[in-house]
């Protein structure tokens, strides 16, 4: 009668092998590549020649040498080979192509693709799919419009839209919003503004200026003292943050609500107060 053994001592030493290797991401065994395609966020053409990076470390880190790049073919296509690291490492995924504005997207625990990245968003049966686009340059600019002699509270909320197209012109890059008599704006944001907004410190995108043309100053000392060097004198009438909270859902930006306050710093202590 054959003995078994062997047979089963090499199926566990293929899979030792399999396992180590997917952790390392290279080898025969290694975990599907990501199919992904890269678009212009606008017109939905194809985008060739597109960088494609996985960065799982800074160039100090051990873990550099993991990082994975690839480059999108003719016909904006791309395989990303995307294994989990060990220790839970996860990476940032970096989009570049020429002529367009670069992104970074961050992975979520136990994905491989980003939501914001992954088809039809949160879809599971897309975890092995990443559907990319990119906004042709420049970065677009976001303006924020008072009255010459205003002073007090303006509340900017604003919100996800699955839409691509900001205010349904293609190619559009100047947005100036006013607020209502209340002191409200209230924004639909496409990524093409999402992503310079709901980005860490997002808010200093965001330009303040008067009727007349005359930029304002911002303060954002009161948001973290990270932003120290930001703090305006106290007797300087200026754009000064006073509150940012964005609201984000299993990896997906969702919305902001931000509240500035035209004025001094005596002006922003006191609107501070207000519910």
């Amino acid at each position: 009668m054959t003995s078994r053994l062997p047979i089963l001592s090499s199926l566990r030493a293929l899979s030792v092998v399999c396992a180590l290797i997917s952790l390392g991401g290279s080898g025969g065994c290694a975990v599907k590549p990501v199919a992904a395609s890269v678009r212009d966020a606008e017109t939905g053409q194809p985008l060739p020649a597109t960088k494609i990076t996985l960065d799982y470390g800074g160039e100090e880190s051990p873990l550099a040498k993991k990082n994975v790049t690839v480059w999108s073919d003719g016909f904006g296509s791309a395989q990303v080979r995307a294994p989990r690291r060990p220790g839970g490492v996860l990476p940032k995924w970096e989009i570049e192509a020429h002529h367009y504005v670069n992104v970074t997207i961050y992975s979520m625990p136990g994905e491989r693709v980003p939501p914001e990245i992954r088809p039809h968003a949160t879809a599971r049966s897309s975890a092995d799919a990443a559907d990319i686009r990119l906004y042709r340059s420049p970065i677009p600019t976001i303006t924020i419009s008072v009255g010459d002699k205003f002073r007090g509270r303006i509340v900017l909320h604003v919100v996800r839209s699955d839409e691509w197209i900001q205010d349904d012109k293609i190619g559009k890059r100047e947005f100036t919003f006013m607020p209502d008599a209340d002191g409200l704006i209230e924004l639909s944001a496409t990524p093409l503004l999402a992503r310079e907004l709901c980005r860490p410190f997002g808010y200093s995108a965001i330009r303040f200026e008067t009727r007349s043309g005359r930029e304002l100053d911002k303060d954002w000392a009161s948001v973290t003292t990270a932003l120290a060097h930001s703090r305006a004198a106290p007797d300087t009438v200026c754009a000064r943050l006073i509150s940012d909270k964005p609201r984000w859902e299993k990896g997906l930006w969702k919305e902001t609500t931000s509240v500035y306050v035209i004025g001094t710093a005596d002006d922003a202590r006191a609107a501070a107060t207000q519910p």
